[in-house]
C-alpha cells in the first residue's frame, strides 16, 4: 500500500509540475519523468494491476469522446494509412530483428520478441513459455517505451506539429453523472475481456463505451479534466516504475543495441507516418504518434494529450497490437530460417 500511495503521489506531482512547466503532453510526460527518476534511485514504488487498468479504462473513455457522429465518414479516409501501418509493423520488426541478430549477436527468437511493438505482456508470455532470454527482452522493450514516451512529445513540439483536434469543437464536458457510470462499465467490461485474453482490453472497453454514447449523441464533449489528469498521471507512473526494473549491468550490456534499434524503428515509423500523412491529408505529428512503436496505452494517451484525433490514433494502435499478436508466433518460428 505504501509503495502504491508513493507512486500515485509522485505521479500526480509530476503531472502538475509538467503542466506548470509547460511540457508537451505535460501530465503524461511529467509523471513519467518524476516516477522514473524515483525508480532509478531505487525508491520502492508499485502500481497495482487494478489501478493501472482503471487508468487505462479512463484513457479509453477519453479517447471515445473523440468519436463523433461523423466517425464513419472519417474511417473512409483511413484505409491507406491502416494498410501502411500493417506494412510498417512488419518492416520495423524485420529490420530491428536483423540489426540485433547480425549486429549484436542476439538469438533470432529473442530479437523478434524484443522488437515486437506495443505487446509487452504477450511477448513476455511467449518468452516464458518458450524458454527465451526474458531479461534481455524486458530491457529492450522497456528502453524503447521509455525513449519514445520521453522524446516524441518534445520532438513534435520542435517541428511545429501541434494537435488541433478540439479546436472549434464544443467546449462541453461530459457530466460526472454520465462519466462515472461509463467508466465503471468500461472497467468491468475490460476486466472480463482481459480474463478472456483480449489485448488492451480496458483501453478498448473504455473507447467503445464512451464512443457509443458520443457517436449516438447521448453525450457530447470531453471526458472530465480531473479524471483525464488522474488517468495520465497513473499511466505515466506505470511507465516510470519500469525504469527501476533495469539494472546498470543490463544497461552496459544492452544500451548500444537498444539505442541502434530504437533509432532505426523510430526513423522507419516516421517515414511511414509521413507517407500516411500525405495520403490521408492529416498532420504528420498525428500520423507519427499513431505509427510510433510504443505501448498502445502510452501512445494513445500521448495522442490524446497532444490534441491529435483520438479515434485515429487509437484505431491505428489497436490494429497494430492485433497484427503483432497474429504475426509474432509466425516470425518466431521462421526467424532462424529468414535471418
Amino acid at each position: 500500500m505504501t509503495r502504491m500511495l508513493l507512486a500515485c503521489a509522485l505521479g500526480l506531482a509530476g503531472a502538475l509540475l509538467g503542466m506548470a512547466a509547460g511540457l508537451p503532453a505535460p501530465a503524461l510526460l511529467g509523471s513519467t519523468l518524476l516516477v522514473g527518476a524515483a525508480s532509478i534511485a531505487r525508491v520502492p514504488l508499485a502500481v497495482p494491476d487494478g489501478l493501472r487498468n482503471l487508468a487505462f479504462a479512463t484513457i479509453g473513455c477519453s479517447l471515445g469522446s473523440g468519436i463523433t457522429p461523423h466517425f464513419v465518414d472519417d474511417l473512409a479516409r483511413w484505409p491507406v494509412s491502416l494498410a501502411l501501418l500493417a506494412v510498417a509493423v512488419v518492416t520495423i520488426m524485420l529490420v530491428s530483428t536483423l540489426i540485433l541478430v547480425k549486429g549484436f549477436g542476439q538469438a533470432p527468437e529473442d530479437a523478434v520478441l524484443a522488437t515486437a511493438p506495443g505487446a509487452l505482456s504477450y511477448a513476455l508470455a511467449l518468452a516464458v513459455s518458450r524458454g527465451r532470454d526474458l531479461q534481455s527482452i524486458m530491457v529492450f522493450q522497456t528502453l524503447r517505451l521509455m525513449a519514445i514516451t520521453l522524446t516524441l512529445p518534445p520532438v513534435l513540439q520542435l517541428v511545429g506539429e501541434p494537435g488541433q483536434f478540439w479546436s472549434g469543437r464544443s467546449a462541453a464536458v461530459v457530466p460526472y453523472a454520465a462519466a462515472l457510470p461509463t467508466l465503471a462499465v468500461a472497467f468491468a467490461a475490460g476486466t472480463l475481456g482481459a480474463r478472456r485474453g483480449m489485448p488492451a482490453a480496458h483501453l478498448l472497453a473504455g473507447m467503445l463505451a464512451s464512443g457509443a454514447l458520443h457517436v449516438t449523441g447521448v453525450v457530447e464533449g470531453r471526458f472530465p479534466p480531473l479524471l483525464m489528469l488522474c488517468g495520465f498521471a497513473v499511466t505515466g507512473a506505470v511507465v516510470g516504475v519500469r525504469f527501476g526494473k533495469i539494472t546498470f549491468a543490463d544497461l552496459r550490456r544492452l544500451a548500444g543495441a537498444s539505442a541502434t534499434v530504437i533509432a532505426a524503428s523510430v526513423t522507419l515509423s516516421a517515414l511511414f507516418a509521413l507517407a500516411a500523412a500525405r495520403a490521408a491529408h492529416i498532420p504528420f505529428g498525428q500520423a507519427w504518434v499513431a505509427f510510433a512503436p510504443g505501448g498502445v496505452e502510452a501512445m494513445a494517451a500521448m495522442g490524446l494529450a497532444l490534441g491529435y484525433d483520438p479515434a485515429f490514433v487509437a484505431t491505428h494502435h489497436l490494429l497494430r497490437i492485433v497484427l503483432v499478436i497474429l504475426i509474432l508466433p509466425l516470425l518466431m518460428a521462421r526467424a532462424r530460417r529468414w535471418i
